[in-house]
């Protein structure tokens, strides 16, 4: 099999690195070290679906304590060729010290050599002090764990991953390399959206006290414990002043954070807030610190403001915020047995986005409820803001809560169904989907919603991915699936439903 082919040659060139690293440290060479570094980056981001894992070390030298990070899935790595239980600690010290557990919450050691057999738990978990999850068994990796982990990924990743091992570390002399074939490249379009937001951002400080909003809050229907979050507390000041408000804001140490405008009497939040004494603050003048750089805390309020907001533009669309998964799902607010919404690379019934599964053996039971859905992630590159948006799918027991065991075991039947084309057909739709409202603006000249979104990303010349093998395998998987289909063991999957 080629997979099989490929699977033993990139253990062969892995086995090449290693000796590499392993007999450049010995007489005092760490150049290897750090070439490492680089050459891992494209590997680690199709193992671990890391997008936008990148070289720390190119943004600062010797960046203390880790290698390499995306912010996005904040997932990082520390690079080194030493195994021993020390290097470990002082890794994971450095971590706590320097607080990336912020920034980061999962974070693996690459031993470039091999990792050790065994490593003591107890030692690492009293320097964690509870800052991060780190299971040496599972967070300590090698080629040879990675190469366990590269046997489960599609085909095309798999000799993406081999390619990159062969530029490096392959023999000339034995195997055949194509210096003077020229490259073929093709586009690839990301699921990364410039977007516009708005340029202020509004801070104030509430007067009303805590301790008084949720005594009153016993009193009446939408009552909260003492050890209530902030949030929920400016909830029940509000539903105490009789005010329907909507979910577009933050709220930080006793201050409320929106890109409403706060000094307006009409807005919902201000007879919560000193309203005399607001004045607006730049979005990246807010975001970064005294040095420049973004700082951490203030990052991580505006992408949260920003996720609340767009929840607030969608709503009306039949889009809601599902807390439990954290994502957003197309429902039915007309309460019907299916939803389909009309777009441009769709058929004229439209494209389904919900329907109501119903049980085989009584059609009159509703088995679950199918969503479309989608995650979103907001992220700052240089001073352009972004929003990444996966598609995915939601499975309810009546609409809205999660049906817990139709969602997990559907929803992994769907991704092994679900092609790379799907995806993309999926996301154009959701981005169309999320565009109407501005424009519908745009046609009316009105002023739009806060958060306006662009075209996707598309990186030209991108190295060409061979298709024609693994597709060969996946139409005839793909035959096997619509036929089961048909046969009606199976529902056709929202994702794949144009």
């Amino acid at each position: 099999m080629n997979l099989q082919k490929s699977i033993d040659r990139i253990i062969e060139l892995f086995l090449i690195f290693r000796r590499e690293i392993d007999a450049h440290n010995r007489v005092g060479l760490f150049d290897k070290n750090r070439l490492a570094e680089d050459v891992l980056v494209p590997i680690l981001r199709d193992v671990f679906e890391s997008p936008f894992l990148r070289n720390l070390n190119h943004e600062q030298n010797n960046y203390p304590g880790l290698d390499l990070g995306d912010d996005q899935s904040m997932l990082a790595f520390q690079i080194t060729s030493e195994s021993s239980i020390e290097k470990i600690k002082d890794t994971l010290r450095i971590f706590v010290e320097q607080k990336h557990y912020l920034r980061y919450k999962t974070v693996y050691v690459y031993v470039l050599t091999q990792k050790q057999k065994k490593y003591g738990k107890k030692a690492l978990k009293t320097i964690l002090n509870g800052h991060l999850q780190f299971d040496p068994d599972e967070h300590v990796i090698d080629s040879w764990s990675l190469t366990r982990r590269i046997e489960k990924l599609d085909y095309q990743i798999v000799r993406r991953i081999e390619e990159t091992l062969e530029v490096h570390f392959s023999n000339p002399n034995k195997y055949f390399v194509r210096p003077q074939t020229p490259t073929k490249t093709e586009n690839l379009v990301l699921n990364l959206l410039p977007i516009t937001l708005p340029t202020d951002l509004y801070i104030a400080r509430i007067v009303r006290d805590r301790r008084e909003i949720i005594e009153d809050s016993w009193h009446r229907d939408f009552k909260i414990p003492l050890n209530s979050s902030e949030r929920l507390v400016i909830w029940a000041a509000l539903e105490q002043e009789g005010v329907n408000a909507s979910s577009d804001w933050v709220v930080r140490s006793g201050e409320i954070i929106t890109f409403q405008n706060l000094r307006d009497e009409d807005s919902s939040l201000a007879h919560l807030v000193d309203s005399s004494s607001v004045d607006p603050i730049p979005v990246n003048t807010y975001v970064r610190g005294d040095d420049g750089h973004p700082n951490v805390d203030r990052l991580n309020t505006v992408k949260e403001l920003l996720r609340n907001t767009l929840r607030v533009q969608t709503s009306h669309r039949g889009i809601v915020w599902q807390h439990e998964e954290e994502l957003f799902i197309f429902i039915d607010p007309d309460g019907g047995t299916i939803r389909k919404e009309a777009w441009s690379g769709g058929t004229k019934a439209g494209r389904v986005v919900y329907h109501q599964v119903r049980d085989k053996t009584d059609p009159l039971k509703i088995w679950f409820h199918e969503h479309l859905a989608f995650r979103v992630g907001f992220d700052l590159y240089e001073s352009q803001w972004y929003v990444s948006i996966k598609p995915d799918w939601f499975c309810s027991w009546n609409g809205y809560n999660k049906s817990n065991y139709q969602h997990k075991n559907r929803i992994s039947f769907l991704k092994k169904k679900t092609h790379n084309s799907d995806v993309l057909i999926a996301l154009r739709f959701i981005v169309e989907i999320l565009r109407k409202d501005q424009n519908e603006a745009l046609l009316n000249k009105g002023s739009g919603p806060r958060i306006s979104l662009g075209e996707p990303v598309a990186l030209e010349g991108a190295l060409l991915i061979p298709d024609a093998e693994w597709l060969q395998q996946e139409e005839k998987k793909k035959r096997e699936g619509l036929k089961r289909i048909f046969e009606g063991k199976e529902d056709t999957p929202l994702l794949e439903n144009q």
